[in-house]
């Protein structure tokens, strides 16, 4: 059974013994504001949330969109200045589950399968998180793209949705990456047909 599966599987059963009730937010609502204190860990049964934060600029620059079956906040609670980093919003109706520390503490030390779920949920976020880091810290636009393609190949091969998602993803403008896709394709580093890339 998949991690999340095992999450949410655990998680409706306390809905079931009536140990915690879903809470339902309509579309655009804010769930959390940007530096409210962080007094529960999250999980998403329906829907999709929203995290922004205001630019310098006055624009509102979206964080990070969070699904079905994910946790938010899991970050944040245990810290000593547990506060939200951005407004937390339902992008359309959502139906989710908050879990307080010592509930989530009780929960991890009664379960091992949900402890071992919750770790590895954990981990390969946290994971992932240092993957972006030294993703972006290749200053050099041609050493990030040949890095993040590096990175999602399997057998050589790299599935993406578009250029501009690749661009989205290295933090390019989409004229710069298709520039970089052309220039080593002409070098016979790669092959691009539609979707797919095949590194040589």
């Amino acid at each position: 059974m998949k991690t999340n599966d095992v999450i949410r599987t655990y998680l409706n059963q306390l809905i079931l013994n009536n140990e915690i009730k879903p809470i339902e937010y309509k579309s655009k609502e804010i769930i959390f504001k940007e530096g409210s204190p962080c007094k529960y860990v999250c999980f998403i049964l329906d829907g999709e949330v929203e995290i922004s934060t205001l630019s310098y600029n006055g624009s509102q620059e979206v964080i990070s969109l969070v699904g079905k079956n994910e946790f938010f906040g899991q970050y944040i609670l245990f810290q000593p200045n547990s506060k939200y980093l951005g407004d937390v919003q339902a992008k359309g109706p959502v139906k989710l589950i908050k879990i307080s520390k010592a509930s989530l503490l009780e929960y991890l030390s009664k379960d091992k399968d949900f402890l071992e779920a919750y770790i590895s949920i954990i981990s390969n976020e946290s994971f992932n998180i240092k993957q972006q880091v030294k993703l972006l810290s290749h200053k050099n636009a041609l050493d990030r793209v040949i890095f993040y393609l590096d990175l999602i190949s399997k057998n050589n091969i790299c599935i993406i949705d578009s250029v501009s998602s690749l661009a989205k993803e290295v933090n390019l403008p989409r004229e710069t990456v298709s520039r970089i896709l052309s220039k080593l394709e002409k070098e016979k580093y790669l092959i691009k047909e539609k979707n797919t890339i095949r590194i040589l």
